[in-house]
């Protein structure tokens, strides 16, 4: 994919904020500057892929064979080509599991002068949240991390939902799947200190222990604690495509719809929003490296519509995938 050299875009960014004044029982160093999504579609020529609404951004987050946690930026005027990859850090070692990556700028200097790269994970049976600090002006990066308690280690999947953009901290829930009981649990996180969140479980129902990917589909109405609904796209052993409802108050009631029946072997996604009314979705398989890209239109349970973009060219050797969010949490227009 052809690009802007990062320290450029990087620059010009900070130019511009200165401007602008800123059933499925079997079913967290010195480095280059992040990469950053340009403001403008760019128009698509002849032959490329592009999905119904033009300039959809699809990001995602992966961990790779070498350790390193990576962003992939997907080139909207052409999800037929291969993602520019940024290195973020070198994940710390023995990741069993991990939430997608959000990605917020600080709001004490003018222009900013700090992007942060924050990330709940599980490594050595602990629970752990990783913030990457990254100073857009020496070049610089240092990682720090919080420490939970131990008992994760059967964590296989996971999904953070807790993010409210424009708000800097965290308040909402975090998913997990044991591989041990195939329970899907729900831990309530709340970040009173930025950079410091408490988890506490919430919740657990049976019956997940087939799961091989999941991601966070949508919120619906995050401000309203009384009507929100967070929402979880989830594939199986069996190759079935699901969406996991649950309402945010109240008592832990996942409500399952089955999108497809079949041929979704894939055990990683990622998902972003395109428009108000679909989402790209990111399906990959570590077995096979291989990745291919989707529209997902609104969920009408088995006659929702699913248009496959393409494959993602070359192979996909992440060890792990997830989503990466910088101000766009996917979500539901009411």
């Amino acid at each position: 994919m052809t690009t802007r050299s990062v320290r450029a875009r990087v620059a010009s960014a900070v130019a511009v904020t200165a401007l602008a004044a800123s059933a499925l029982a079997t079913a967290g160093s010195a480095a280059s500057a992040p990469a950053l999504t340009p403001a403008g579609a760019p128009a698509a020529a002849p032959g490329a892929v592009v999905p119904s609404v033009p300039g959809c951004r699809l990001e995602a987050s992966t961990i790779e064979s070498d350790a390193d946690l990576t962003q992939q930026v997907f080139d909207s005027s052409d999800y037929g080509k291969a993602p520019y990859q940024e290195r973020l850090y070198t994940a710390p070692a023995q990741v069993s599991a991990m939430a997608g990556v959000s990605a917020q700028w600080d709001a004490v200097y003018y222009p900013s002068r700090y992007l942060y790269y924050r990330q709940f994970a599980v490594r050595t049976d602990r629970l752990v949240f990783g913030t990457t600090h990254y100073n857009t002006v020496k070049q610089t990066k240092a990682y720090t991390e919080k420490k939970f308690g131990t008992g994760w280690g059967s964590v296989t999947k996971m999904v953070d939902a807790s993010d409210r953009n424009p708000e800097l901290t965290k308040s909402g829930y975090l998913y997990a799947v044991s591989g041990r009981t195939g329970n899907l649990a729900r831990y309530k996180v709340s970040e009173k200190t930025w950079g410091s969140p408490s988890v506490a479980a919430a919740g657990a129902r049976s019956g997940f222990g087939g799961v091989t990917a999941m991601t966070l589909a949508y919120q619906y109405r995050a401000w309203d604690d009384a009507t929100a609904v967070d929402a979880l796209l989830m594939t199986t052993k069996k190759g079935a495509l699901y969406l996991v409802t649950m309402k945010r108050s109240g008592a832990f009631a996942p409500r399952l719809t089955l999108l497809r029946g079949s041929t979704w072997s894939f055990d990683g996604l990622a998902l972003d929003n395109c428009g108000p009314r679909s989402w790209i979705l990111l399906a990959t398989n570590s077995s096979s490296d291989v990745a291919r890209v989707y529209e997902v239109f609104p969920y009408r349970g088995t006659s929702t519509t699913i248009n496959q973009l393409g494959k993602v060219p070359g192979a996909w050797d992440a060890r792990f995938t997830a989503s990466y969010w910088e101000s766009d949490i996917p979500v539901l227009q009411p």
